[in-house]
């Protein structure tokens, strides 16, 4: 069982259960000397652990996120972006030149992607985990190439992330009796099937993982002049939320009831609403640029209580009237894509040479606790920061008997009130007689001290074995943030079935491990939910604990997968799963 000291004089219980007959720990593995990483074992935490069996390159090892991607080719005006971890580059379709383009950090464009059959390229997505990318396509009268008819063009092309080449081509105008079309964004849920909005024609069609597309949604809501539907994201409680441009609207899809559409209640009307992404901390990203009565120009973070049925606006962010379209998280920072739109949208294509740069500017960073943002540039810091860990220490007894609920809570009452203490999770093996402490403390000084003098003396009073382990909470604490952390204040979007701990026995200082990398990768697998880095204090072991929605899931994860991406790499390692 576990007890969480939450805030200071209240806890709460949590149930766990070991299975495999492992040993219950949360932290990154044994506090022995190491030799000093050799090339290998440092190229282990390059693929550990990954939704891909490809080795980064060494320029892959950290990611530095820009305050301002820009993007030189003046003639692509992209609607979307991405940001591949692998190969650290952006990824934007083009409405221009129906295309999809590679951007590096210097704004330098190389095409991935030319298909004849590409006109306007609106929405991408991207299976990192397959190294699939989806560009949909359509037809605005604004491209180079021209499709005939114009306004009737539905459709989406699949291809190789690495190389570009077509695997898959399918026309989806045919699933609706719409007289137009307009195919504009475009989500994937974790098995791969792609969920895709048709603006004009008020429907959302389905491609599964097998290519097969349907019709998967279509209601009188989503009906309307001018473009509707548009940004949409599969939330992981198994729904899509999608806005409607037109009227601001936001809509609640299931997934396993289609039919059931709800209008999500709202405070306010969103406007002018293109693209859409949600939070690690479960909160809902909204861009917005104009209709024919109003430019909002802004970016909405909604928050909900109820599951989705209401929201309301956390924070509003004014945006730059040059028509901004999508957002994009990369690591905690928000990066809004300035498309320029406008300028092909309302100029004679045929005379348009190029418009205005396109570029990507960062607006917040999500960094703060909970989900908490700052405006870049702003000094204001979340009135919860004061319980950032800056330390964690896993403390273990071997005790001779089990310990009943009234002896945590005794104890559980005097370990809180040693100095420095923020935080108190009980981890107990169910059958065993181990039971141990997982500790955050406010600094690495009081960290020490508890290890050296309360919890020695506390195992000598009793005649008992005990090991303790000190970590680093700092260096690990904006990868944890980065994977909805819940020592950092992050929120679930579901209550977890099943963990996973995972230790790899090297020595790489935390400030070498490739975690934005990683990090997209990690959470590419099924039923991924959370992650909390952790590296040994003076040690530098790298490990961490998964949340998991299923115990198959995380069995998978640990048993199958795990093992067999570390053996590669020639390092010891143990991987545990907890239901």
């Amino acid at each position: 069982m576990t007890w969480r000291k939450n805030r200071p004089g209240r806890l709460t219980r949590v149930r766990t259960t070991l299975l495999e007959g492992a040993v219950l720990a949360l932290v990154v593995g044994c506090q022995q000397s190491v030799a000093p990483a050799s090339p290998t074992t440092a190229d282990a935490l390059t693929s550990l652990p990954s939704g891909a069996q490809t080795t980064a390159r060494p320029d892959e090892r950290a990611v530095v996120v820009q305050t301002s991607w820009p993007i030189q080719d003046r003639t692509l005006f992209p609607e979307t972006a991405l940001f591949d971890p692998q190969t650290q580059h952006l990824l934007v379709g083009s409405v221009r030149q129906g295309a999809v383009f590679s951007i590096t950090r210097d704004g330098k464009s190389t095409p991935l992607v030319t298909d004849e059959r590409l006109c306007s390229v609106l929405g991408i997505a991207a299976d990192w985990k397959r190294r699939r990318l989806f560009a949909l396509n359509t037809e605005l009268g604004v491209a180079l190439r021209r499709c005939a008819p114009s306004r009737n063009v539905a459709a989406v092309g699949v291809y190789d992330l690495d190389s570009g080449a077509a695997l898959n081509y399918v026309s989806l105008a045919d699933l609706s009796t719409a007289p137009e079309h307009l195919a504009n964004a475009i989500a994937l849920d974790e098995q791969g099937n792609a969920y895709i909005s048709d603006s004009f024609a008020g429907a959302v069609y389905r491609l599964d993982v097998e290519g097969h597309a349907s019709l998967f949604a279509k209601n009188g809501q989503f009906l309307g002049p001018g473009i509707g539907l548009n940004g949409l994201v599969v939330h992981p409680s198994g729904y899509l939320l999608v806005v409607k441009k037109s009227d601001g609207a936001l809509f609640r899809i299931p997934l396993a009831s289609p039919k059931d559409v709800t209008r999500v209640a709202l405070s306010s009307a969103l406007f002018g609403a293109d693209g859409i992404a949600l939070t690690p901390a479960g909160e809902l990203i909204v861009v917005a640029n104009e209709v024919p009565a109003q430019r909002s120009n802004r970016a909405w973070i909604l928050k909900s209580t109820d599951d989705w049925a209401s929201a309301s606006a956390r924070e509003q962010l004014e945006l730059a009237d040059d028509y901004p379209t999508s957002p994009l998280l990369i690591g905690q920072r928000l990066l809004v894509l300035h498309s320029q739109l406008r300028d092909l949208l309302s100029s004679d294509p045929n005379a348009l040479t190029n418009g205005r740069a396109a570029a990507l500017d960062s607006v917040l960073d999500f960094g703060s606790i909970g989900g908490d943002a700052t405006r870049e540039g702003s000094q204001g810091v979340s009135s919860e920061r004061d319980a950032t860990p800056v330390a964690f220490v896993l403390a273990e007894l071997q005790l001779e008997q089990s310990m009943n609920d009234d002896a945590f809570m005794r104890l559980g009452t005097e370990l809180e009130q040693q100095a420095g203490v923020q935080n108190v999770t009980w981890l107990v093996e169910t059958g065993l007689t181990r039971a141990n402490a997982f500790l955050s403390f406010d600094s690495r000084t009081h960290a020490q001290d508890f290890v050296d003098g309360y919890f020695a003396n506390y195992s000598r009073r009793f005649g008992v074995g005990q090991s303790s382990k000190i970590f680093d909470a700092t260096e690990t604490a904006d990868a944890s943030r980065d994977m909805n952390s819940v020592f950092y204040g992050a929120q679930l979007p579901k209550e977890p079935e099943a963990f996973v701990y995972t230790e790899v026995q090297v020595n790489l200082a935390f400030s070498n491990v490739p975690w934005p990398v990683r990090d997209p990768l990690i959470r590419a697998n099924p039923g991924f939910l959370a992650k909390t880095w952790l590296s040994g204090a003076n040690t530098h072991t790298v490990g961490g604990l998964y949340a998991f929605d299923t115990l198959t899931n995380a069995k998978h994860f640990a048993q199958v997968y795990f093992p067999e991406v570390v053996a590669k790499q020639h390092a010891a390692f143990s991987a545990f799963v907890f239901q």
